[in-house]
């Protein structure tokens, strides 16, 4: 595996390790994945430079939770794109994008089958 593979592995984790703190303490990130989506997008927004923002902080954050109560789950998207381009295999992305694709696929199941207990640092 290429070092882009190994800084995947550390995304996912790090990624991981972000949702089980938020499950951990909010409870309402528990019961609703949008919520959930929310904060995590909400987080990020909050740690980009407010320099570069368009609008005000609160006028976009509650914006962007109403869109996201509003719009279908960002996993329905997800799987109806899957389904438009796997089942009726039509709008495929490109020869790079699908290489991209399989790599982070190939990254993913073995950062998920990956033996914690045998770690070396």
């Amino acid at each position: 595996m290429g070092d882009g593979g190994f800084k995947l592995f550390n995304k996912l984790n790090k990624t991981k390790d972000m949702i089980i703190e938020l499950l951990r303490t909010n409870i309402v990130a528990r019961e609703d994945p949008m919520f959930c989506y929310y904060v995590v997008l909400k987080d990020y927004y909050q740690a980009t430079n407010p320099k570069g923002r368009l609008c005000e902080e609160e006028a976009f954050l509650s914006d962007l939770y109403d869109l996201l109560h509003y719009t279908p789950s960002a996993e329905t998207v997800f799987r109806v794109k899957r389904q438009i381009q796997n089942t009726d295999k039509v709008f495929q992305p490109s020869a790079a994008t699908k290489k991209k694709m399989e790599d982070r696929q190939d990254v993913f199941k073995d950062w998920a089958t990956y033996d914690r207990r045998n770690k070396i640092d």
